[in-house]
Formats: structure tokens, C-alpha cells, sequence
């Protein structure tokens, strides 16, 4: 699939023949998040290596293999393929059972809370970025993201559109991402979860964001 932050490949892992999934970064992406030349195969920078050990400790994060750039200075990132469903689609057919909604916060909760430890801030919490697998467990999606999202947010641009409806106040105002922001689109989703839809509702986009603020 391909979208604003860049196609997304299915590819081979050719040291143990594992289905995997590649994202190839669009270029005004890569841009923004370094400014230097392009990093030579296999390099990585700090941040890139802390997403990855983030990503591997915590089993409802998507564990990202490699961050990097191939021959021809195509920036991606490898990870684990995951099978399921996303949130958001389940939701769209009603609230979820009590126990059953607990049990995906608990995992949500415990991977958001792993990257917070590390220092960083997902940036883009809501149903469409979780995958729930077919034996329930829930995985947190876009982590390989977190760099370039940080490098958006920075520079006040906004490449995509999300929906309103679990922005933070501080995105909607582009002030600087915290933790705050993941924990109140984390507030959201439970919600939604619970209720079968967002606390704030609207018509129109700019009156939804109004509700939030």
C-alpha cells in the first residue's frame, strides 16, 4: 500500500525466508529528519537505534528489524508483518465487551508506556494503528514512524490529515509533542472502546477540534 508516509512492501527475510514488511519513507520525509547526506547502508543514527530496542521490548509494539537506506539512498524501514485486524474496522461495528476493551488497554497501554520510558512519543495513537490478531492480542502499528513524525512536528508541517477526532490540544495548536499527547489519544480510544464511539463529535472537522481545545 502506498500513503503519505511512503509504500509499504511486502517483502522476505532471505536469512530465515520470513514474510516481512518493508515501508520505503518519501523523500521530503527523509528530508526533515535528516538534513545531512544519506546514511550509507546499515548505518543508523542514535534515535533510529532506540526506536529499534524500543520496538523489541514490549510484544504489543511492531518490532522494527532495520532502519536505514539502500544503494540507492531510498530511506525505509524493516518490520515484523502483522496479521489481523485494525481496531478502527471493529470498532465501526459497535463498543467492545467490557473485559474485552480492559484487556486491549492493558497491552495499548503497556507498549505506549514502553516508548515513553525511552524518551519517545508515538505521536499518532488512534484504532486505525492498532491490530488486533486473531487470538485478541493487540499490537501498536507506525512505531518505525516515531522519527519522522517527531521531525513533522518540529518543523510545523503536516504531511497528512489525521482524523480530528484523537488529536491532543497541543497538535491542534502545533505546540511541541509530550507524552501527555499519546496518554490523551489513549484516554480516546479507551473510550470509543467502551462506548462504541469518539467522546467529541461534530459535523464539521473545525468544530470537532473545537471540542478537544
Amino acid at each position: 500500500g502506498t500513503g503519505v508516509f511512503g509504500t509499504v512492501c511486502l517483502a522476505m527475510d532471505e536469512t530465515d525466508g520470513r514474510e516481512i514488511a518493508i515501508r520505503f519513507l518519501p523523500r521530503e520525509l527523509v528530508d526533515l529528519s535528516q538534513p545531512k547526506p544519506a546514511r550509507r547502508r546499515l548505518e543508523q543514527s542514535p534515535a533510529d537505534q532506540t526506536i529499534i530496542e524500543a520496538s523489541i521490548a514490549h510484544s504489543s509494539l511492531v518490532r522494527v528489524l532495520e532502519i536505514g537506506a539502500a544503494e540507492t539512498g531510498q530511506a525505509f524501514a524493516a518490520m515484523d508483518l502483522v496479521h489481523g485486524r485494525r481496531l478502527s474496522a471493529i470498532l465501526s461495528e459497535g463498543p467492545l465487551e467490557t473485559q474485552t476493551a480492559l484487556r486491549i488497554a492493558i497491552e495499548l497501554g503497556g507498549a505506549v508506556e514502553t516508548l515513553h520510558s525511552r524518551g519517545l512519543v508515538h505521536g499518532a495513537l488512534r484504532p486505525s494503528n492498532v491490530m488486533i490478531a486473531s487470538d485478541g492480542h493487540a499490537t501498536l502499528m507506525d512505531v518505525e514512524l516515531i522519527g519522522a513524525r517527531a521531525a513533522q512536528a518540529l518543523h510545523g508541517i503536516l504531511i497528512d490529515e489525521p482524523s480530528p477526532a484523537y488529536l491532543s490540544p497541543e497538535q491542534i495548536r502545533q505546540a511541541p509533542v509530550t507524552d501527555t499527547t499519546d496518554i490523551y489519544a489513549f484516554a480516546v480510544i479507551l473510550y470509543e472502546m467502551l462506548c462504541g464511539r469518539p467522546p467529541f463529535q461534530a459535523e464539521t472537522r473545525e468544530a470537532v477540534l473545537s471540542k478537544h481545545l
